[in-house]
Parts: structure tokens; C-alpha cells; sequence
């Protein structure tokens, strides 16, 4: 109280207390006592008076209005002019009273008490609804999925920034342009799908997921997903709808891959959802009063909520102290709990443990992502979409399910962390299918490498058969014939035995095969790898069996023609083999410095069975045979790779 009349003073208390106020008081009379008395008294009101000997209302004000300005400030003065009133009222007062009506100051002081705290719950309400608001904001722009907003007249009012990460497109180029726009992007096979889903939850309130096809500013075609809900106002009128979009390519990708891997087996059926990253909103419109503000936010609030909870992914939030901000429906459907349960609490571990222990988002939010591989048993992977985010795979003994787990932080426009989001994806069905895929593709290999191993078997006791035949002949020409067929046969048993100790079971490596067949048919002749050498240049090639059986049949007749022939009294000499590649065609290359050819003779027209059959074999794979006689001879054999 600024009053140098002490009795007026008492005067304006004991109406105070008549209109039922409790207070305390105090009461100054100069400047540098009015000064004091804010700063220590502290006061909830002040009551000053018009004019004082050393001192005056006016000034007491603007000082009021520096030190103390939520505290209302009140007139009480013998007379006060209109002119003066509107002045002071102007500059920041809340009301006078004067002393010749002093009954009028409790009421005077309850008005101005209840204003000061109807302003201060207004800016409460408002703070706490930009915090929420803020706090939405930040977690939906730390999603990766792509958001769509359409009005009623399906123009679209609001477009996540992700999808300038899943499209390379700038939001703006579709901001406010009909949903149509976006439509053009779609394959041609996928768009008439998609207008029939957006009529479809414009008439009828439900959800509808579509998979389709899309145009990034690159001209390539990727896999989108996209879940539409319908919106509605409080009065249940269609508002709109929302489209959450997200990039399946990867997805896709695997789903191509098994089923070219597991051929005739069972398609997969369980869609492998990828990692949920981040999600975007931004309000538009600038807001010029309280109450539009208030509205608008609590409208923003709504339709952030509705994304999130809309989301097909089991997802929860926590903040900066550990404590759940969002709990999804689709996470009440996983875990059995719902979010009222929760929410507000530090219990995010019952939706994987029996027993209390940190999550990924815990971890992930005190930034101990180094602790990560002692705490989660499973590996973990840092995200490649988004800054300290991090993915891992593991099964889940307390639920009996294999989980795919994503988690990332989230940032303020500061690049302050504030809390972390974490999502959950049921993978189990996907994950005994892939078993079930591996189990029965080893088994096949399994079965393959036994059938190439009794083959070769087979093969090798035919040889043995006819070997053990060949030690009872002596004419050396019959011996020679038997001789050819045993290395006839074992070229063939090599391919299988090639087969049997390759990784791969469909292919061999032609170069390795034709020297180690060439090495053993030297070997089966005594004295001949002492007097003829052989000199390789292969290069590694690797060919099916249908072409590896008559390439080495091939070089089979040529060496033991070459053995008998090229040499015939026992001279020295010199074989060479040649495998290239050149353009579409392998080029198999077969000479030596021996005799060489008659000129009698006509590699066309012979009627020697070895000739023969390297004419045939050759045919046989397409191919073109070519024999030069210089110093030897030389045979070139084209083969269409």
C-alpha cells in the first residue's frame, strides 16, 4: 500500500477483511521504500494512492510495471480526474477507486485477482498445448514413413519432407495440387487400384492397405505400401482422409530373391514390414489470436495422435527420463496391454521381458549405444536412413516369437535429444519359413552330391572292369582300343567327381578339369609322360555338365590319337592345350609337334572312330572344328558359350 495517511491505510484493510479477503500487508510511503517492498514483500496486489508529499501513483506504476508487472496495480485516491483515469489505465492499471467509496475495493481487488489468474491459466493452457504440440511434431518428424494429407475435395493439405528420401521429390511440388498429381507418379497397372482405395474410404469409414508401384524423379519404378484412414470431425462429417506411405523395395526385394531360390516350395505369405523411420507434420497456417492458437493446436494435437496410433507398426515413445509418451494400438494388439496401463510410466521392458531391463530406446537414449552388444543378445546394426538409429533381429523366449527391432532418437530443432522411439515387427512366421527354405535346399544338395558320388563310383568300376579285361590281351591294337574306352569312361567319371567336390553342383571349372584329365590319360601309358610333355594356357572358366562331358571326351580322342600317332616310334615331343573366351565363344585350342596329319587324310570324311566322335561331340555342342597341319597339327574348336 502506497499511503502516507496511516487511517486510510486502516480504512482500505478493514474493508479488505470485511469482504472476506485474507492478506497480509505493507504499507510505504516513499520511493525507495516502494522499491524495497517489491522486491522483498513480493506482493500479489498494490494499492497506491494519487499523490504523496515526496512521491506519486504515477511513478509508483511504471516502476510496478518494470519489478512487478503480474501484480495488478489499484487506485485508491480522495479524487481522481477522467483524464488522469484513462492515462494511467492506458498505462497499464487495472482500476481506482476512490476514497469516498472504499466498499467498492474488495470487489475492485477480487476482479483484478481473477483476471491476473484467468490470464495466467490461459497462458498455461496455451504453453503446455505448444509443448505437446512441439513433442508430436518432433516424434513424427523422426519417423521415416511418408505422410499424406488429403482435405475433403482430396487436394492434399499437408506431405511428410521423408518424401524427398523415399522419392527424391521436394514437398512443395505437390503441396496444395489435387491427389491426382501424385496418381500420374503410379505404374500404369497400380492406378487405377489406387483411385478406387481413396474412393472407397472417402463413402465408407475403414482402413484400407495397398501395395503398388511408383515413379522417383529417377524414372525407376520402387514398391510403396500405404495404409489410408479416413478423418473425421467431431459432428462424425468426412474431413478428409491420410495416407501413410512407405518404402517396401527392399522388402520386395527379398521376397523376389526366396522365390527364386526356393522354386516350386510354398510362397511366402508373411510380409516383411521394414523399419518405421520418420513421420513429419508441420502446421501451415499462422495464428493471430489466443484462442485460434488454442484451437488449432489441440486440432494438430488430434491428428498427430491419430498418424501415430493409425501407424500398422507396434510402436512406443519414450522421453528424455525413460518415461512412455505413446503407446500404439497396434502395440496394445501385440502385447495385450493397453496404453492407459503405461503410459507415464518406465514400464516399456513388458512388452519383450518378464522382469524389468532396459530396451534398445534406453540404451539408445542415454547414449551407451557401445553397451548395446552387452545388454541385447542379438546384433544389432546401425540404421542407414537415420542418425543414431539403430535395427536388430532376435527371438524372444518370454513371448516365443523372433522380433525385428528398430530404434532411433529423437532430436529438437536444436539437434538436442528428447527422447526415442521404438518400433516392433513380428517376424516369426518369416523366419521359420526361411528355415524351412534352407532346410530343404541342403537336403537337395545333399541328395545331388550322393548321386554325383555313385555315378563316379560307377563309372570308375566300369574302368576297373575293363582294365582288369585289358591285362588278359596281348595284340596291341585291341589293347589300345580298350585302353581308349577306359579313358573314355574315366573323362566322364572325372566330370562327376569334379561335381561331387565343387561347391557349386551345377558347374566346373572347364581349365582345372582338362588338365587334370590330360595329366591322367599321360599317366596311363607307360613311358609316355617321360617323352611327352604337356604345356597348358586355360583360363578359368566354369561350364555345366551338358558342355564339360563332351569337351572332355573331345580331348580324350585327340590326346590318345595324339599318343598313337603324332609319335609313333617312341619320339619325344610336346602337347598343348588352350582355353579362352573370346566375345560369346569358348575357344578350345589342341596341337602338337609331332608328324602330323597325312595329307591322305580327310578329317571329314574319316571313318576312324576316335575322329569320328570328336566331329560328332563338336556338333554336338553347336560348335566349329578348324585343323591346321604346320609343324604337327592343330585343332581349333569354337563352342557358343
Amino acid at each position: 500500500m502506497l499511503e502516507d495517511v496511516p487511517f486510510d491505510a486502516e480504512l482500505a484493510e478493514r474493508e479488505l477483511e470485511q469482504g472476506n479477503l485474507k492478506f497480509s500487508s505493507l504499507r510505504v510511503e516513499t520511493k525507495e521504500e516502494f522499491k524495497k517492498g517489491i522486491k522483498e514483500f513480493k506482493p500479489h496486489v498494490i494499492l497506491a494512492d494519487h499523490s504523496l508529499p515526496h512521491f506519486d501513483g504515477k511513478s509508483a506504476l511504471k516502476i510496478a510495471n518494470q519489478m512487478r508487472p503480474q501484480a495488478p496495480f489499484i487506485f485508491v485516491s480522495g479524487k481522481i480526474g477522467e483524464e488522469f483515469a484513462v492515462e494511467v489505465l492506458r498505462d497499464g492499471a487495472k482500476d481506482y477507486v476512490f476514497k469516498n467509496n472504499i466498499s467498492k475495493l474488495p470487489y475492485a481487488v477480487k476482479r483484478a485477482l481473477n483476471e491476473v489468474n484467468e490470464a495466467n491459466e490461459r497462458q498455461k493452457a496455451g504453453e503446455a498445448l505448444e509443448k505437446r504440440e512441439t513433442q508430436l511434431r518432433l516424434i513424427t518428424e523422426n519417423i521415416q514413413d511418408m505422410v499424406m494429407q488429403l482435405d475433403e475435395d482430396h487436394h492434399i493439405q499437408y506431405l511428410s519432407s521423408s518424401i524427398n528420401k523415399i522419392l527424391g521429390y521436394d514437398y512443395h511440388d505437390f503441396l496444395g495440387q489435387p491427389m491426382s498429381k501424385f496418381f500420374e507418379l503410379l505404374h500404369p497397372s497400380d492406378q487405377e487400384n489406387m483411385i478406387s482405395t481413396l474412393e472407397k474410404i472417402c463413402t465408407i469409414p475403414t482402413s484400407d492397405r495397398q501395395e503398388f508401384r511408383c515413379q522417383n524423379r529417377y524414372g525407376d519404378y520402387i514398391w510403396l505400401e500405404s495404409l489410408a484412414n479416413p478423418l473425421f470431425d467431431d459432428k462424425i462429417h468426412n474431413k478428409g482422409c491420410v495416407f501413410v506411405i512407405r518404402d517396401i523395395s527392399s522388402r520386395k526385394k527379398v521376397e523376389f530373391e526366396l522365390e527364386r531360390h526356393r522354386g516350386n516350395l510354398e510362397k511366402v505369405v508373411e510380409e516383411r514390414t521394414q523399419e518405421l523411420t520418420e513421420l513429419t507434420q508441420k502446421l501451415r497456417n499462422e495464428i493471430e489470436e489466443r484462442k485460434t492458437i488454442h484451437k488449432n493446436l489441440q486440432n494438430s494435437e488430434k491428428r498427430l495422435e491419430s498418424i501415430i496410433n493409425g501407424s500398422p507398426i507396434p510402436t512406443f515413445v519414450i522421453d528424455n527420463d525413460h518415461k512412455l509418451v505413446y503407446w500404439n494400438l497396434a502395440l496394445e494388439e501385440l502385447t495385450g496391454i493397453k496404453k492407459d496401463e503405461v503410459i507415464g510410466s518406465d514400464k516399456q521392458w513388458i512388452a519383450f521381458y518378464p522382469e524389468k531391463r532396459p530396451c534398445m530406446a534406453d540404451i539408445l537414449l542415454t547414449q551407451k549405444q557401445g553397451n548395446i552388444s552387452n545388454q541385447i543378445t542379438a546384433s544389432y546394426i546401425p540404421s542407414k536412413l537415420l542418425e543414431d538409429a539403430y535395427e536388430t533381429t532376435n527371438f524372444f523366449e518370454y513371448l516365443n516369437k523372433w522380433l525385428y527391432i528398430t530404434t532411433s532418437t529423437i532430436r529438437d530443432s536444436d539437434h538436442e535429444i528428447i527422447g526415442a522411439v521404438e518400433t516392433i515387427e513380428d517376424i516369426t512366421e518369416e523366419v521359420k519359413d526361411k528355415k524351412q527354405i534352407e532346410a530343404s535346399l541342403s537336403e537337395k544338395e545333399v541328395l545331388l552330391r550322393e548321386i554325383h558320388h555313385r555315378v563316379k563310383n560307377n563309372l570308375q568300376i566300369i574302368s576297373s572292369l575293363i582294365n582288369l579285361q585289358s591285362n588278359r590281351i596281348e595284340d596291341p591294337e585291341t589293347l589300345h582300343l580298350f585302353q581308349k574306352n577306359r579313358n573314355r569312361i574315366r573323362s566322364m567319371a572325372m566330370v562327376h567327381e569334379k561335381l561331387y567336390q565343387s561347391g557349386d553342383l551345377t558347374q566346373i571349372n572347364l581349365s582345372e578339369y582338362l588338365r587334370d584329365l590330360v595329366l591322367d590319360i599321360l599317366r596311363s601309358y607307360e613311358n609316355v609322360p617321360d617323352r611327352i610333355k604337356l604345356k597348358t594356357d586355360l583360363e578359368a572358366i566354369w561350364i555345366d555338365i551338358n558342355t564339360a562331358i563332351p569337351c572332355g571326351l573331345i580331348i580324350n580322342e585327340l590326346v590318345t590319337n595324339t599318343i598313337k600317332h603324332a609319335f609313333p616310334t617312341g619320339e619325344s615331343g610336346e602337347i598343348r592345350i588352350g582355353l579362352q573366351k573370346v566375345d560369346d565363344k569358348l575357344v578350345l585350342t589342341f596341337a602338337d609337334d609331332g608328324v602330323g596329319i597325312p595329307d591322305e587324310v580327310n578329317f571329314h570324311q574319316t571313318q576312324t572312330l576316335g575322329l569320328k566322335m570328336v566331329k560328332v561331340l563338336t556338333q554336338q555342342l553347336d560348335g566349329e572344328i578348324e585343323i591346321l597341319k604346320n609343324k604337327g597339327t592343330l585343332f581349333k574348336i569354337s563352342i557358343t558359350a
